[in-house]
């Protein structure tokens, strides 16, 4: 058992607010039912609806447990904002442009190369209030950014001075995670927050906990019993539909071969997210387990590559 002292609730908002403080950039899920399970237990918070109710890890034999999924109650959970930037400094050029889109700002004392940054991470104009989101470094002096919007000029000028804040990319690992409101409605279990891009990871309702197949010999030597009773059962003892039930056991090596190579999480996934249902909502299609749980997720476009919610041309796993 795992218990966090990085993990805040905000039990005054609705829904309540589980917080990751600043600076971890992931939790497990495990770790998140250990933590609040903890929470919920001291004296103060005795007389408040539980966090979350908790399932999986059951056993299915060698080997195989059930994911463990869990459900926020009328809560969300969000990673602390960061308001800290990496680097401030001034412009040491006015305002360039070259043949690509985008505006350039120079630093020649800079080295941006070093400070880590990528795509999406913002510049803020301190002197006219203005701000971009980046679009790459072109080197240790020079980086591409979208047009300055909100700012008095727009522009740069030699001597203003200039903020660069990352966005700092937060997961959620090891399990589902779904989240209610106070009526009982399917809410986002994951809200934003500043200059944090938080995401979770897809995870089956079956998962290998160790290597292998999975699968004894004699689990194989029991499916192919089973199959060739209930053949039997359903088309007559010795035949089926124009075979025989004795060519069963004449192909049980084969059936070996085959379930030695097998991995039971991609079957049970894809089980899951064959039987189960489905819905578009928001230009997005959602599968869902057969205990309802959502596991896989898709962007939905159209033929032009805009988001739609009809004549889908194009869907884009996220």
């Amino acid at each position: 058992m795992t218990v966090r002292n990085d993990i805040d609730v905000e039990w005054w908002r609705s829904p309540r607010i589980i917080m990751v403080e600043a600076p971890s950039t992931t939790i497990s899920i495990q770790d998140l039912v250990d933590t609040l399970r903890s929470i919920e237990d001291e004296l103060i918070n005795l007389d408040d609806q539980s966090l979350l109710d908790a399932s999986g890890k059951e056993p299915l034999g060698e080997n195989l447990k059930v994911g463990i999924t869990v459900k926020l109650n009328n809560a969300q959970l969000a990673f602390e904002r960061r308001l800290s930037s990496v680097h401030t400094a001034t412009a040491t050029n006015i305002t360039q442009y070259d043949d690509l889109p985008g505006q350039i700002l120079e630093d020649t004392n800079a080295h941006f190369l070093s400070y880590g940054l990528k795509a999406g991470d913002s510049v803020v104009n301190i002197t006219d209030g203005s701000c971009a989101d980046i679009i790459d470094v072109i080197n240790d002096t020079r980086l591409r950014h979208y047009p300055l919007v909100d700012g008095i000029f727009t522009e740069w000028d030699i001597g203003d001075t200039y903020k660069l804040f990352p966005i700092f990319l937060c997961t959620v690992t090891g399990g589902n995670l779904v989240a209610i409101d106070v009526d009982g409605n399917a809410i986002n279990p994951i809200v934003p927050s500043a200059h944090v891009s938080a995401s979770k990871e897809s995870a089956t309702s079956v998962a290998m906990v160790t290597t292998g197949s999975g699968v004894t010999q004699q689990d194989k030597v029991d499916i192919t019993t089973m199959v060739g009773s209930d053949l039997a059962a359903e088309h007559g003892e010795g035949s089926w539909e124009g075979g025989d039930v004795s060519a069963i056991a004449a192909n049980v090596e084969l059936i070996k071969a085959k379930t030695d190579t097998m991995d039971w999480a991609d079957v049970e996934f894809i089980k899951q997210f064959a039987g189960g249902r489905w819905k578009i909502m928001e230009n997005q299609m959602i599968f869902y387990s057969d205990n309802n749980y959502e596991i896989m997720r898709f962007n939905l476009f159209d033929e032009n590559g805009n988001p739609t919610m009809a004549n889908v041309f194009e869907r884009v796993r996220v």
